[in-house]
């Protein structure tokens, strides 16, 4: 390893960052004050688990890719070919062989979604090491030389190496240093001690030895029975190519026979040949290690973040029953108290304050444990995030702010303009009202900006609440296919609902300049699902608005005569009587009769003159018609010389002078 790549890699080893316990003693000892509470019969025993919780949790967040497998350990004696058997087994070339001065330090195979190797320092780190810097540290920390007094194995805790094409997914490998190596004298971890340490964790053995000892040697049974492994061990024969083939059904049957006098039960015994200069070995006798492999099935395991949650759970449950038993007591001794003498009351009152101040003590430690348990998840979330499992992390960030926990949920808020997830999680706190105050427009804005951001996944929702009757969200849904959709049939389908439902005014004139197109689709929607079938005001003044915009005003006037007692329908007709001798005519006849006007003759025959000089004829009749039925001479004069002057009518002109006479 050249200098330069030789000080990276140290410095990267030997990293300034101290990692600490996600979850330290603090947690712990917060625990344990509850747990002497609920179940001090059995306070060790809780103790004890608890306590077992935090560390396995501890171990999943350092080391994620060993979480939830099987470590299949394998051991043997120095030189029994182990990185060689595994490089064949598994077809590749990262375990260094020759004398193995890497397995000093246990190294790790498993599946990885990208190859890679990590190294785990002392300060619980996972450092990304390529392979050549792997390579060069076994050879620069090799502890067979007295002169190099350190060894990789007080630097790091073990290496990983993550391969893309790994069979077992469930299962990860432990390469461990030969028990029989020779070790430096001054160090006093010895490869016997490490490997003795490593493969007591393990979940199941495997054990190599080398064919050209002809059997199973005493050390290796000795330390086999150091090691006391709890299931059957599968052994593997290596170097077989290196004996005659007539030699190896004896070599495995001795091998198993000495086995069987130690009482070491075995689940399989093979011959491995992997011919040097081959990147591939096969088994040539006995049984193949493949399928025992294949055989082995990781369990359903619960999450060890979920196992601590429902241990926090079950104490606050026990202890929430705790708080009802006694207060039920003391409901019950204060009903006592009121039938008792002075003296036993002044007793029983002594008692009762002891009880309150417990159960004051219990109701603490509850509100302690919801801390607890939403600073945990909120704590969990960063080592998720850490892990880019940046979905999970916004799971378990909501069910912080969920218990209350405010920096959770200002985490949430602040995120929010960069997720469409953290966006509809907030939108489903805020519309149940869990971890903060119920607010459904919150929520249907937070539905509606995951739309337009593109994700449909808010759709549901809205519609949802839309169907709920929830009007706001009925009015973003039209808005968002309008504005952002530009889809005016979706959005009439919205607007329909919200002027049945709710005479909305927004929706009606939005109707309105969508059919100044008489020809449009929303205009024939309108007129067929709403003007045709209700008879409500603000629909069929809408409708009468639409027709007077296509001109048809008659049939406009026709509608609004119906609701002319409305004031804004009056307040339309007056705007639009300048431009509209229809509409004059209209207002002159209601101040004619004093019909949602007051009484006003006068107003009517200036109305009614002005409208036949512009050639309106209808309002002469309607002019004669008033002044008959008022007896109104200026009346039947107007009428006289709109006769003479307008019409040259000299017959009519006399015959209504006559009648103003009268």
């Amino acid at each position: 390893m050249n200098q330069s790549l030789t000080l990276n890699t140290l410095s990267t080893i030997f990293s300034p960052e101290i990692k600490s316990a996600c979850f330290d003693d603090q947690l712990y000892e917060k625990l344990v004050k509850t747990i002497g509470l609920t179940d001090p019969e059995n306070v060790l025993d809780k103790q004890e688990q608890v306590k077992r919780l935090i560390t396995e949790l501890n171990h999943s967040i350092f080391t994620p890719y060993l979480d939830k497998k099987y470590i299949i350990g394998f051991g043997g004696g120095f030189s029994a070919g182990k990185s060689r058997f595994l490089n064949t087994l598994l077809k590749i070339e990262s375990l260094p062989e020759a004398l193995e001065p890497c397995t000093a330090v246990p190294t790790y195979i498993g599946y990885n979604e990208v190859s890679c190797f990590i190294a785990k320092n002392l300060f619980q780190q996972n450092l990304s090491l390529s392979q050549d810097q792997v390579q060069g540290l076994s050879h620069l920390f090799d502890s067979t030389s007295i002169d190099k007094p350190i060894q990789l194995g007080q630097l790091l805790e073990h290496i990983y190496l993550g391969l893309d094409d790994f069979k077992w997914r469930e299962l990860a490998f432990l390469d461990t240093p030969g028990y029989s190596k020779a070790d430096s004298q001054h160090n006093d971890q010895t490869d016997e001690k490490i490997a003795l340490e490593q493969l007591k964790k393990v979940d199941h053995l495997v054990w190599l030895l080398s064919a050209k000892n002809g059997t199973i040697r005493e050390d290796d049974l000795r330390f086999l029975n150091q090691l006391q492994p709890q299931k059957p061990i599968f052994i593997v024969v290596t170097q077989s190519d290196l004996v005659a083939k007539s030699e190896l059904n004896s070599i495995l049957k001795t091998v198993k026979d000495s086995l069987d006098s130690k009482r070491i039960e075995i689940a399989g015994i093979m011959a491995w040949a992997a011919p040097i200069r081959t990147q591939e070995g096969s088994c040539i006798a006995g049984d193949h290690i493949h399928t025992w492999l294949n055989k082995i099935k990781l369990p359903s395991q619960q999450d060890k973040f979920e196992q601590l949650i429902q241990f926090i759970d079950a104490l606050a449950t026990d202890l929430g029953f705790k708080c009802k038993e006694l207060n039920q007591s003391i409901l019950a001794q204060q009903q006592l108290r009121k039938k008792l003498s002075l003296e036993l009351s002044n007793e029983l009152e002594k008692e009762l304050i002891v009880q309150n101040q417990q159960l004051s003590l219990f109701n603490y430690h509850l509100s302690q444990l919801v801390l607890i348990k939403s600073s945990l998840y909120f704590d969990f979330a960063q080592t998720q995030l850490g892990q880019g499992k940046n979905q999970n992390a916004i799971d378990t960030i909501t069910d912080a702010a969920i218990l209350g926990l405010p920096k959770a949920l200002g985490w949430l808020e602040d995120k929010k303009t960069n997720s469409t997830y953290v966006q509809l999680k907030l939108a489903g706190m805020y519309e149940s009202g869990q971890g903060v105050k119920k607010n459904i427009d919150y929520a249907i804005d937070q539905y509606i900006e995951v739309l337009i951001a593109g994700e449909d996944s808010g759709l549901d929702d809205l519609n949802r609440l839309a169907d709920q009757g929830y009007q706001y969200a009925i009015e973003r849904l039209a808005h968002y296919y309008i504005e952002h959709k530009n889809n005016v049939l979706q959005a009439e389908k919205y607007h329909q609902i919200l002027v049945k439902k709710y005479h909305h005014q927004q929706s009606l004139d939005w109707y309105y300049q969508q059919s100044l197109d008489l020809s449009s689709l929303i205009f024939k929607s309108f007129k067929n699902n709403l003007a045709l079938r209700y008879n409500d005001f603000a629909i069929q003044f809408t409708y009468a608005r639409i027709l007077f915009a296509h001109a048809e005003i008659d049939a406009a006037l026709e509608i609004m005569k119906k609701y002319v007692a409305d004031k804004s329908v009056r307040q339309w007709l007056e705007k639009h009587e300048p431009s509209c001798p229809q509409i004059s005519f209209q207002l002159a006849n209601l101040y004619s009769i004093g019909l949602c006007y007051p009484k006003n003759i006068e107003l009517a025959l200036s109305k009614y003159k002005s409208l036949v000089e512009g050639d309106y004829f209808p309002a002469l009749d309607a002019l004669i018609q008033m002044a008959v039925e008022n007896k109104y001479a200026e009346g039947f004069v107007c009428a006289a010389r709109l006769y003479e002057n307008k019409l040259q009518d000299i017959d009519h002109a006399i015959q209504y002078y006559v009648e103003a006479i009268r």
